[in-house]
């Protein structure tokens, strides 16, 4: 049976970075030691722990010296990717402008999760802190507005080894809505062929005419991966490699998917972003697409338009590109007024494509072996820790709203993490399809439909998923694209 545990503090704060982010308290398990202990209190800190604790993990040392709550996931000379969400160095919401703790993994739950690592590796083993955000994120500018300097600086004092990557296969610049050409990431470990095939979810839609797509990426370069009867994704290579991996996901609403939690975070796995469908160009009503609901030649202009703007930023034409971009997005405001439908790019309740990316990319960490081969068994080990002392609702992923929630939740079982997290926040998971097609596949880990929350807060200690009502003020706003669509 999976476990979960939910830790509250409805006052709870993220340290300030000149801590450090180290903890308050001088734990007997602290590897540290007490010269490394902050003056202010760190709630953060407290509460990874008290998940760990909760999950009854090495339930016989708790509160002792030799206590190492991951040391049943992590053996010694393990590789281990602590995986935090890095989407963007920017969030799009222009009230809240370059605070980014609704946006990505606040620094603090990275440094709590590198304490337990270390204690559980003991000095062996390959620790790897790495994500692959969108294209265009600047990790530099995230690195320096979000706080984690402060925080590799500490980590390499201790662990000089420690990777920290970038997974991506090369990052470009952003102007005026147009990229740079593509720049080589060079921290990348390279990448490794999974071969899905018909055992792919979009396996299903074969019999379809598709032209999957990714913004920013030609169609051909997604074409090359998705086709009938032929679905490939190429994965950073560290992802496959890592023993164990320590997922450590932002909840937010999201414009494509509805919601973003523990699953949708392996999209940072990703090495070749072109091998992630997020859409199927055309409408929902006379064609097979559903990048948008009603048929439009603007649209299907849009998206010629697009195209060519990406042909153009890779030639490194930059003013054909800017000419392009404005021409699409002339088509599509003019298409929306005369037909009255708003959506594009696949962001609205309607997409049909990108939760089963989102499920591929589960079953992939979950099953595929280090040279990307497809198992029948589990091949490494994931502990999911999502940081929600502040969650992001509305515009998400880049341009959400804060939603100070104030907890820590913890699992093994990232399909019986996310179900958890809709119904915190106020989503029907058989509106989230990633989910309600988890659930029937039986993709989730054995008996997580039996699965107990166990919790801080005593009303809903030991309850099952089906009977947890948690409070109205927890529940999210929607993003706009899915307001009436998506709510219980």
């Amino acid at each position: 049976m999976s476990d979960i545990f939910l830790q509250y503090n409805k006052d709870s704060e993220y340290p300030r970075r000149g801590s450090m982010y180290h903890p308050h308290r001088l734990y007997p398990e602290y590897p540290w030691g007490e010269t490394e202990i902050a003056q202010e209190t760190n709630d953060a800190y407290d509460m990874v722990r008290e998940c760990l604790r909760g999950l009854g993990m090495n339930a016989a040392n708790i509160d002792k010296p030799d206590w190492n709550p991951l040391g049943s996931l992590i053996k010694q000379g393990d590789t281990v990717l602590i995986k935090p969400n890095w989407v963007s160095h920017q969030n799009k919401n222009p009230e809240v402008k370059d605070d980014l703790e609704c946006l990505v993994t606040h620094p603090s739950i990275v440094r709590t999760v590198f304490d337990y690592v270390s204690i559980a590796l003991a000095g062996t083993g390959k620790i790897i802190i790495a994500d692959a955000p969108m294209q265009g994120t600047d990790l530099h500018a995230l690195f320096d507005i979000a706080g984690y300097r402060e925080l590799f600086s500490f980590i390499r004092e201790k662990n000089k080894d420690v990777i920290i990557a970038d997974l991506r296969k090369y990052h470009v610049q952003s102007k005026n809505g147009v990229l740079s050409k593509p720049i080589e990431t060079s921290s990348s470990a390279g990448f490794i062929r999974v071969e899905l095939n018909n055992a792919s979810a979009h396996a299903i839609n074969d019999n379809k005419v598709l032209r999957y797509k990714v913004s920013d990426y030609h169609s051909a370069e997604t074409k090359a991966f998705h086709a009938a009867g032929h679905h490939a994704y190429e994965i950073n290579r560290y992802a496959l490699e890592a023993d164990v991996i320590i997922n450590l996901p932002k909840p937010k609403c999201h414009r494509l998917a509805g919601m973003t939690s523990a699953m949708k975070n392996f999209v940072g796995i990703v090495y070749d972003k072109a091998s992630l469908p997020h859409r199927a160009e055309g409408d929902q009503d006379s064609s097979a697409g559903d990048a948008y609901q009603k048929h439009s030649l603007l649209k299907q202009w849009m998206y010629a338009l697009d195209d060519k703007k990406v042909a153009a930023e890779r030639r490194g034409r930059l003013y054909a590109a800017r000419l392009a971009n404005l021409a699409a997005k002339g088509c599509f405001c003019l298409s929306s007024k005369l037909s009255g439908d708003v959506y594009r790019i696949g962001g609205w309740y309607g997409n049909d494509t990108i939760w089963r990316t989102v499920t591929d990319l589960h079953r992939i960490i979950t099953f595929a072996d280090t040279a990307g081969r497809m198992q029948s068994k589990p091949q490494r080990k994931v502990l999911t820790i999502g940081d929600m002392i502040v969650c992001g609702e509305k515009d998400g992923p880049i341009g959400p709203s804060p939603k100070r929630l104030g907890a820590i939740m913890a699992s093994d079982d990232a399909v019986l993490f996310d179900r958890t997290m809709c119904s915190i926040m106020g989503f029907d998971e058989e509106n989230i399809k990633s989910l309600s097609w988890s659930v029937q596949h039986q993709t989730s880990a054995e008996g997580s439909n039996k699965a107990i929350l166990n919790s801080n807060i005593q009303q809903y200690n030991g309850k099952a998923l089906s009977e947890l009502n948690f409070p109205t003020e927890w529940r999210f706003e929607p993003h706009s694209c899915w307001k009436g669509h998506i709510e219980k």
